[in-house]
């Protein structure tokens, strides 16, 4: 086993779990991309990449992330989607290698984003490829994917990944959309498999105890984070379950700047915290490119009560490098380390 994961496997007996949180970082690889593979609603985000965007987003701050998630060394790490900017094969190879870089696939998980799924592509050339780092500890994947058969990322999800006392919950918002629009969909199916997740949880909660959890997306659930254009489609839905059934955190990207709301849901009063992308160059201190450090402590006699606190590390762009910005708020619980 990888030195690196080694405190992964600790981290079932600890009273502690510390989480990072990543998001859009867009690694772009434009100059291997074919003119068949532009002639449809990515040569409009290829012009745009070359005239504007390439100018807010540089590839060095992943690499810079990649050494700071490695001094920082958390017990597991969440990226919240678009992690490529076009979806191209050459991008999903190139994003590959940068996830190998950060961690073994048992350290990291991913849900991934619009961008990801900019068109219709093979699922072999593109999220094949970060298979290893979209899987679930139990299995929830339809019949297709359990016998071997899988054709698209959807039939992944939800994930969930068990670290200790935490339960972490990764849905899939990532669907192509139209010309002008960056929309996000969970779907009806997963949506139903959603709810068989959260009914296995609630009965292995009864047999050896509460589980802190945490939901992970790419599009933020609630309305008001982004534009009409930008939003996810079904958030109405996902929310009626989130509040149902209940959950403590809730991660996502999408909205290229740090974001905070509130979910109050059947267990707790769920924090909803949003990551600026990975990469952004954005002088704006809300929208520059930072992640988050969470830190779940597990207290009393039985293991059943949680207390967070959320740490943010900001890129410095003098500097090139990443340190603590100031506390952030984590929704009104205590901060336990």
């Amino acid at each position: 086993m990888d030195k690196r994961c080694s405190r992964h496997a600790a981290a079932a007996g600890s009273n502690v779990l510390t989480l990072a949180h990543v998001s859009d970082p867009h690694l772009a690889r434009l100059e291997d991309a074919t003119p068949a593979q532009l002639l449809n609603k990515r040569i409009l985000g290829y012009f745009k990449w070359r005239l504007q965007r390439h100018g807010k987003h540089d590839p060095s701050i992943a690499d810079a992330l990649v050494r700071d998630i490695h001094e920082t060394d958390p017990c597991h790490t969440v990226i919240t989607g678009d992690i490529t900017h076009l979806g191209l094969p050459a991008e999903f190879r190139n994003a590959r290698r940068w996830l190998e870089r950060l961690g073994c696939a048992e350290k990291i998980s991913i849900t991934p984003g619009n961008h990801d799924s900019y068109v219709r592509t093979r699922f072999s050339q593109t999220f094949a490829l970060w298979l290893e780092y979209m899987k679930s500890d139990l299995n929830f994947m339809d019949e297709s994917a359990c016998a071997g058969e899988i054709s698209s990322h959807q039939s992944l999800f939800p994930t969930i990944r068990l670290l200790g006392s935490t339960a972490l919950i990764g849905l899939s918002s990532s669907t192509p959309s139209p010309l002008h629009v960056a929309t996000g969909k969970i779907g009806n199916e997963q949506l139903e498999r959603l709810e068989r997740l959260f009914l296995t949880l609630e009965e292995m909660e009864r047999k050896r105890g509460k589980l802190f959890r945490i939901v992970c997306l790419h599009h933020p659930p609630l309305e008001g984070l982004v534009s009409h254009r930008k939003r996810l489609v079904d958030g109405g839905k996902l929310i009626h379950i989130l509040k149902k059934h209940g959950c403590h955190l809730i991660l996502h990207g999408h909205a290229h700047r740090h974001t905070e709301a509130a979910l109050e849901t059947s267990i707790a009063k769920a924090p909803v915290i949003g990551a600026p992308s990975a990469t952004s160059t954005e002088p704006d201190a809300a929208r520059r490119s930072a992640w988050f450090l969470y830190c779940i402590h597990v207290e009393g006699k039985k293991r059943d009560r949680f207390s967070l606190a959320v740490k943010k590390r900001m890129y410095h762009l003098e500097k090139k490098s990443f340190s603590w910005a100031e506390e952030a708020d984590a929704g009104g619980l205590e901060p336990a380390c």
